[in-house]
């Protein structure tokens, strides 16, 4: 909520904005913005102990990790100016996965973008904003809307992973930028249409969609897919969404792509429709997966050949692509982004995956999960 606001130190991004977090009881500073040396994570007693503390800081950091054990339902967050704004983020998102019990947090942009240092790709930067100031300071979209949405502690938008609880694991030593989850493939993205370049649907969308003729009302899963199946306050959509989507088309010319910018002058059920639909598909491309046929909304700069992933504790689809490190043969994953995949958002996805796991235990009776760990690079 707040990207608009800049800081001189990379961690006061979010050390400065602690003492507004409703899940932080209050903050516990182990060094200040003075303090120059460089300092490994902390993370447990055992790793304080091993680093190059002060015998003061050494006595600070064991009395707060006693008081975490003694008063486990307290929320102290440690300050360390010493870390690495890598660690630091590390320390964040960790923090606000278990807060929160969702994953959901590598799914929103919040790092920013001008560090010292490259983050991996599971730390969101602020390039993926869906709004950015022009030239002239005034605030303009340039991707679509994260359909994770804003942080809720009573709803989320979807419900992909059901209520399965997120698993996670930070790697070490020389594993440590990675970030180790668990969940399954789904798919593999197959078509990939044209972007909605400044939110204008291209007209091949809507042979993808199966919208041959339109003088019909369009397809469900075609209209649904460019609202992300969702109004504009996050609940169902309306029923009249189909027919504003017809009138929409209606409106432009034959074979031409369709402006969701267009709506000065329109019904307002057709108004309505656009704003909705321009949020979701802007700069994202269109996708017929590749087993199931399913379509979906991708970030544009996903590749045909990458995976359609559920991962436990995200409420959304992803996009990982498969990455194998020539020397040592260990298969990594990046991640790409977030996706809409149609009719799978409320954990139908799990439908899927055991149909296939029947299928493959008749040839592998041994055979007892489709689960894996995504290392997520």
């Amino acid at each position: 909520m707040l990207p608009s606001f800049q800081a001189a130190l990379a961690q006061d991004t979010i050390f400065a904005v602690l003492s507004l977090a409703a899940d932080v009881g209050k903050s516990v500073t182990l060094s200040s913005p003075e303090d120059n040396d460089t300092q490994p994570d902390v993370e447990t007693p055992a790793e304080a102990n091993a680093t190059s503390f002060t015998a003061e800081e050494k006595k600070k950091a064991s009395s707060v990790f006693k008081k975490l054990r003694q008063q486990k339902d307290e929320s102290v967050y440690l300050v360390d100016y010493k870390q690495t704004f890598y660690q630091v983020c590390k320390y964040f998102l960790n923090w606000t996965a278990r807060k929160s019990r969702s994953l959901d947090i590598i799914c929103r942009p919040w790092a920013p973008t001008k560090t010292s240092e490259e983050l991996p790709s599971w730390i969101p930067t602020l390039a993926g904003l869906a709004f950015k100031p022009d030239g002239k300071g005034i605030s303009r979209r340039v991707r679509a809307d994260s359909l994770v949405g804003m942080p809720k502690s009573w709803k989320r938008n979807y419900n992909t992973s059901r209520a399965y609880p997120g698993t996670w694991t930070f790697g070490t030593g020389v594993m440590d930028r990675i970030l180790s989850v668990d969940g399954f493939i789904l798919d593999t993205i197959g078509v990939k249409k044209l972007p909605a370049q400044s939110g204008n649907i291209p007209f091949e969308w809507l042979v993808a969609g199966g919208w041959a003729n339109t003088q019909q009302l369009p397809p469900d899963p075609f209209w649904r897919t460019l609202v992300a199946d969702r109004g504009p306050d996050q609940q169902n959509p309306p029923p009249y969404y189909s027919l504003a989507c017809k009138h929409a088309y209606a409106m432009g010319v034959e074979g031409d792509d369709l402006k969701t910018d267009k709506w000065e002058g329109c019904l307002d059920i057709v108004a309505e429709f656009l704003k909705r639909a321009q949020s979701v598909v802007w700069q994202r491309c269109l996708t017929v997966s590749k087993e199931h046929k399913m379509l979906g909304l991708v970030p544009y700069d996903a590749n045909p050949t990458d995976l359609i992933c559920i991962l436990y504790g995200c409420s959304v689809p992803v996009i990982l692509r498969r990455l194998e490190d020539e020397t040592s043969k260990t298969v990594y994953h990046q991640f790409i982004g977030e996706c809409y995949v149609h009719s799978l958002m409320d954990g139908s996805a799990f439908r899927l995956r055991d149909e296939k796991l029947a299928r493959l235990k008749r040839n592998d009776p041994k055979l007892e999960h489709l689960n894996e760990t995504f290392h997520l690079k």
